[in-house]
């Protein structure tokens, strides 16, 4: 379930931070952001699922970004509770940064980690050096996965869907498909 998600420069999003319940209901006058709150949970889908077509179906990376400045970078932030396939429940900080400029966008960062015993472990990170993506199992002791991403055009965590190999990852990834999904009020 996801907890929190913080936003800083998405549309007209500078910098939020949102607390998610079983039942989050938004409130507010016109132009107060409530519907980019929710496109913001449809973009990260829709990054997962498609990738780069996500970007420019809405305009591209200039229409996104706040006041439609190019130097800034849009960021994502989500705290989760998830529950591998195992049904064991593990407390998940997912980042995400996107840079780009008029026709363009990348991937900039993107990162996992779960708390375990009140320890915090890397899951997932990109980049690591050289733009490659790194994939540590539940012990964070081994990568399990140490490749290249389609040069930050695509989540990191699109390839991470194996729940055998990824359990945890795997649950998150399943957990952003379904957010959008469910039912919600504005």
């Amino acid at each position: 379930m996801l907890k929190e998600l913080r936003v800083r420069n998405y549309k007209s999003l500078e910098d939020v931070a949102i607390p998610l319940r079983p039942l989050t209901v938004f409130v507010g006058p016109n132009n107060a952001g409530k519907s980019n709150i929710l496109d913001c949970l449809l973009f990260l889908r829709e990054l997962l699922e498609l990738g780069a077509p996500s970007v420019h179906s809405r305009g591209g990376f200039r229409y996104l970004v706040w006041g439609g400045d190019l130097k800034r970078q849009i960021k994502f932030e989500l705290d989760a509770y998830i529950l591998d396939v195992s049904s064991r429940e593990h407390s998940i900080n997912y980042r995400i940064e996107i840079a780009g400029g008029p026709g363009h966008y990348v991937i900039s960062k993107e990162t996992c980690s779960v708390r375990i015993n009140s320890e915090e472990r890397k899951l997932l990170e990109f980049p690591v050096e050289q733009g490659r993506i790194g994939v540590w199992d539940e012990s964070a002791e081994r990568i399990v996965y140490w490749g290249s991403s389609e040069a930050g055009r695509q989540l990191c965590l699109s390839n991470c869907k194996d729940s055998a190999r990824y359990p945890i990852l795997s649950a998150l990834a399943k957990e952003l498909l379904e957010a959008q999904r469910r039912p919600l009020a504005s």
